[in-house]
């Protein structure tokens, strides 16, 4: 069955293996105040945003433990963190490859 597009899929931010670039693009682009990788080696960022009118939707994925730090601001913003553990990879599969690369950008705003 073909996987169908999800419609942030359709807004790319970010996808890079590359924690410095991660953080500099998490700190200007989303707003974060801090961000720490405990290991870097294997470390992936992948994010979208969507803007409809007055509401952004964003999704932010990473590979390997990540801390990520927000300060106050004047308006509401709802974090989930979902964690999956995965023991060994399927056979014949040997896992994606990162290519980093900055996908678009836009100025972080607080309303």
């Amino acid at each position: 069955m073909p996987s169908r597009s999800t419609i942030l899929s359709n807004y790319p931010v970010v996808r890079s293996c590359d924690p410095a670039f991660a953080r500099d693009r998490l700190f200007k682009v989303y707003g974060a105040n801090s961000f720490d990788v405990r290991k870097p080696h294997g470390f992936a960022m992948n994010a979208d945003h969507v803007q409809i009118g007055g509401v952004g939707l964003s999704y932010v994925e990473y590979t390997g433990e990540v801390s990520v730090g927000f300060g106050e601001v004047s308006f509401v913003r709802q974090c989930f963190s979902i964690e999956v553990l995965l023991a060994t990879p399927r056979a014949g599969n040997p896992g994606k490859s990162c290519r980093d690369h900055g996908v678009r950008s836009f100025p972080h705003t607080s309303r």
